[in-house]
């Protein structure tokens, strides 16, 4: 395999996608270690390579640390908006 799973499923899908939803397959591709695959070399053209690799970084790291379903939620959901990873903020629960 020479893409990650996140490009292969971009790729399939691009024509019914935005632009900005590459960065998802991007984010993948730099956080799988799949960013000279085919794909992902195209993908990560069309970005800035340094922006997309700590975005990237960003999401590992809380994904790695905080493993709660509720956050875990609440970063799907923001992706699906496509909100950048550094811009994503907690959400906080009222007692």
């Amino acid at each position: 395999m020479l893409d990650s799973a996140s490009a292969l499923l971009y790729n399939h899908f691009r024509d019914r996608l935005t632009k900005n939803a590459a960065r998802l397959a991007a984010y993948a591709a730099v956080s799988d270690q799949f960013e000279e695959g085919p794909i992902a070399t195209e993908l990560l053209t069309k970005f800035d390579k340094q922006l997309i690799q700590h975005e990237a970084l960003i999401l590992n790291y809380a994904l790695h640390y905080r493993k709660d379903a509720e956050f875990k939620s609440t970063i799907v959901e923001e992706l699906s908006r496509l909100t950048f990873p550094h811009q994503i903020r907690e959400q906080q629960t009222q007692p």
